[in-house]
């Protein structure tokens, strides 16, 4: 089992450092961590990103259930535990809503990551999800059935997510992610952003798939 009390004190920071760089507003978006096998660790639902605290942090079940607590979870919890259930290899998860690929999202646009080498391997491919009411079983469902193969998501008219095996991991993603967003809105003042060759995406491809299975 985890260190509980750690892992509240690291979501808690991770949580203030995602506010504090602009990626999500004070009330959108949420973070968890992944316990043990039955329990989750989530952000509280309408408290701002840069006041979540280790004791704010909630603990909640595989089945949904808060243990210890009357305040109330992220809207998004339902979403956060399909992915967990899902990947066993998963122990972090984002969602957020960073500027720059919320202009990817609400313009219905998907995120080219094969103009940096580090995207490719980081993220493989970011999958668009089509909008649905955050909190709802469609968005968790949409989410869920693609989380075997993806470890970043679009979510058109929404925002993003990323996933890894810590909170860490699933933050350096989300950043990887949003810078690939900036490069490719600020190249086309040069006449658009420029794809690596096919044959060195597969290169990378095939180091990102040696570094999933260490």
């Amino acid at each position: 089992m985890n260190d509980e009390k750690s892992l509240r004190k690291e979501l808690a920071e991770i949580t203030h450092e995602v506010y504090r760089k602009g990626y999500t507003p004070p009330l959108n978006g949420n973070m968890s961590v992944r316990l043990d096998e039955g329990h989750i660790l989530i952000t509280p639902s309408y408290v701002c990103k840069g006041r979540v605290t280790e004791n704010s942090v909630l603990k909640v079940s595989m089945d949904g259930q808060v243990i210890g607590s009357v305040a109330k979870p992220s809207i998004e919890t339902g979403m956060h535990l399909a992915i967990y259930q899902r990947r066993s290899d998963v122990n972090g998860i984002i969602h957020a809503h960073p500027r720059h690929i919320s202009v990817f999202a609400v313009a219905k646009k998907p995120i080219d990551v094969s103009i940096m080498p580090e995207a490719v391997y980081l993220l493989g491919a970011v999958k668009c999800i089509d909008y649905y009411m955050p909190g709802s079983e469609e968005l968790k469902e949409a989410v869920a059935s693609h989380a075997a193969e993806y470890d970043a998501y679009l979510l058109y008219n929404h925002g993003m997510i990323t996933v890894g095996k810590d909170i860490c991991e699933a933050l350096y993603r989300l950043e990887t992610m949003e810078l690939c967003a900036e490069l490719e809105l600020k190249a086309k003042a040069l006449g658009g952003a420029v794809g690596l060759p096919g044959l060195e995406i597969d290169k990378l491809l095939e180091v990102r798939k040696a570094l999933r299975e260490c």
